[in-house]
């Protein structure tokens, strides 16, 4: 509402001392007003620089002015409660396969292992010591080759 014309401030009447008088700037703020109506609201302060010259920074806003958003109905929530909780069910399933697949090859590692083992057995060949004194004449790397075993299990 404000007249975009231009005023001319008449710096000759008045003072000499170059600053226009009190009249010029009161009828020209008669001129450019809005037929003596308040452009700003009762809230709003005019706007004013910091004090420490940051001009930079705003006025900042009290937390309680903000406003709420509006509330979900009921419904709503419990479609995505539902949603959620169906969801955190879908990924614990997911979990509990990728545990019982791991499980599960842990024991076919398991069992391979010991099918290895009891086919090294087998096909070792052995052969019974009866005189212990050619253990004693044995060179080192012989030694190192013999391992103790259980005679029982191998004559049944």
């Amino acid at each position: 509402m404000v007249d975009d014309s231009v005023v001319e401030i008449d710096m000759d009447s008045g003072d000499s001392s170059g600053s226009p008088s009190k009249e010029t700037l009161k009828n020209l703020s008669d001129s450019k007003g809005s037929g003596g109506k308040r452009t700003e609201s009762s809230d709003d302060k005019p706007a004013q620089n910091n004090k420490s010259g940051r001009f930079w920074k705003g006025q900042k806003t009290r937390a309680s002015s903000m406003r709420k958003h509006k509330r979900d109905s009921l419904t709503k929530k419990m479609k995505e409660r539902q949603d959620r909780k169906r969801s955190q069910e879908l990924s614990q399933k997911i979990r509990d396969d990728i545990a019982e697949q791991g499980r599960q090859k842990r024991e076919r590692q398991e069992e391979a292992k010991k099918r290895k083992e009891e086919n090294a057995r087998k096909s070792e060949i052995v052969q019974k010591i009866k005189d212990t004194t050619k253990i004693k004449r044995m060179k080192k790397k012989q030694l190192r080759q013999i391992e103790k075993r259980d005679t029982t299990v191998m004559e049944s």
